[in-house]
């Protein structure tokens, strides 16, 4: 066993060089321990954005703007010298993807008839934000002049289905079929085949606001709503759940107008002060179908 005397000779027998070595090695050492454990202490617990609570916005654009007929528009299906011309006057769209439009079925078959029947257009949003593809309908009537018979009531009907794809250009091109009917002498004869329209197109980005609370059993709950580059509007109730282990939350938005297949789902939303963070988004708005991944900033 080595006594306090020994050990004290021990150290006078050390170079100085090693017993300088030593004790600043044992400093360094003593440092080091304090300073890991400093920086431990001033570490941030692990950051919880926590539970949705109050506004957010988010702007979905890109691939997933939203299209829609718009404005003015006219096509003429043309054999030889005749013609069936289709004008669309102030196609509008509104947040439930109706579409709306007036205009005029023209027909002009020199030496057979001439005229211009009112014609109204209604129709649906449908497809997607890559495929755009408005359903509509036509209903037209009016009187027009057959060559030897005067005037004559005519009335046409007919269903196009109209497009639009990526990259969108400023005009629906639409392809069906009309039937045309006239009433002559109390007899009433028609005739169907297949016409072209065109109706203008306009869009853009949307933005998706939603008001939000989060109750303490982690059920997430508001209303939300979805407008359009024209500012229509469409709103949905929501409700969800918010993970609290995960940090995350999934929700539901659902329409509130009757009859409105629209919709939007979140999964693994991460929302910030006041921000969407993250999270994964399928919808169906104004009837159309898309997906975005809401990525963090950087």
């Amino acid at each position: 066993m080595t006594t306090r005397a020994e050990f004290a000779e021990m150290l006078r027998r050390l170079p100085l060089t090693q017993l300088g070595a030593t004790l600043e090695n044992g400093v360094m050492m003593r440092n080091i321990a304090i300073a890991s454990l400093l920086l431990v202490l001033c570490l941030p617990a692990t950051a919880f954005a926590g539970a949705p609570d109050g506004a957010y916005s988010l702007e979905v654009g890109g691939a997933n703007e939203i299209w829609y007929p718009a404005g003015d528009d006219m096509h003429c299906d043309t054999r030889g010298a005749d013609s069936i011309c289709l004008v669309a006057t102030g196609a509008a769209t509104d947040g439930l993807g109706n579409v709306s439009s007036t205009g005029e079925l023209q027909l002009d078959f020199p030496g057979t008839v001439v005229g211009s029947l009112p014609m109204t257009l209604i129709g649906k949003l449908s497809g997607s934000t890559a495929k755009p593809t408005p359903k509509v309908a036509i209903d037209a009537s009016g009187p027009v002049t057959f060559t030897g018979r005067g005037t004559v009531q005519m009335t046409a009907t007919g269903t196009f289905t109209c497009r639009d794809p990526l990259p969108h250009a400023s005009e629906f091109e639409c392809k069906g079929r009309a039937r045309l009917c006239a009433m002559a002498l109390g007899r009433r004869s028609c005739s169907s085949g297949g016409l072209h329209m065109l109706l203008g197109a306009a869009g853009g980005s949307w933005i998706l606001a939603m008001s939000l609370a989060t109750d303490a059993d982690g059920v997430v709950t508001g209303d939300a709503t979805a407008t359009l580059a024209n500012a229509t509007v469409e709103s949905f109730s929501v409700i969800g759940k918010y993970n609290a282990k995960r940090d995350r939350s999934t929700l539901k938005l659902v329409s509130t107008t009757l009859g409105s297949k629209n919709k939007a789902a979140f999964a693994n939303l991460l929302t910030g002060a006041g921000i969407i963070v993250s999270g994964k988004l399928a919808f169906v708005i104004a009837g159309e179908k898309g997906k975005e991944n809401v990525l963090p900033g950087p």
